[in-house]
């Protein structure tokens, strides 16, 4: 599940980067490869992250850290913390990624990289 509890005002910046890692995090939870891959800066930042579909891993996104600063020309890099459970085990484990983003010439965000 994707659980942020943050809220921006409608139209802000901030509102667009958590839409985008909403609808980029529910299509890896939904197995939703084209929609995953579709919000990506270009299919060669996608293709290092096919992996994410060979696993039955299943995660909750629960936190994103403050976007107001970090910005430097049209990236910014954003934290996402979250639970995820192997199928092999019974309890959850705590980590997080790292996104960097990319604000494209129409003015709209896309992913480049996660780690």
């Amino acid at each position: 599940s994707v659980d942020f509890e943050e809220t921006y005002p409608e139209g802000s910046e901030e509102a667009a980067i958590i839409d985008l890692l909403r609808a980029h995090l529910t299509a890896l939870n939904n197995k939703d490869r084209d929609s995953f891959m579709g919000l990506f800066r270009s299919t060669g930042y996608a293709s290092q992250h096919e992996d994410w579909f060979e696993k039955e891993r299943k995660y909750q996104f629960i936190d994103v850290e403050d976007l107001s600063v970090r910005k430097i020309n049209n990236q910014i890099s954003v934290r996402v913390l979250h639970r995820y459970i192997d199928p092999d085990q019974n309890h959850p484990n705590l980590s997080g990624l790292v996104y960097t983003l990319y604000k494209n010439n129409e003015g709209n965000w896309t992913v480049q990289t996660i780690k």
